[in-house]
């Protein structure tokens, strides 16, 4: 992979995340805390923001 590749997927990647925080009103931080140690009852929670979305 070229520099270019992985600096765009790390940038997606990044505002994926920011997206997905927004969603469940919380910050960045404490979504990547959360996800170092999940437990079952945050997961279901992300899953239930995912399943709603639909990529366009």
């Amino acid at each position: 992979m070229f520099k270019t590749e992985i600096r765009k997927k790390l940038l997606d990647l990044n505002k994926t995340m920011g997206w997905l925080a927004t969603q469940l009103k919380i910050s960045r931080r404490t979504l990547y805390r959360k996800l170092e140690t999940p437990e079952p009852s945050f997961i279901e929670e992300i899953e239930n923001v995912l399943s709603t979305y639909s990529e366009k």
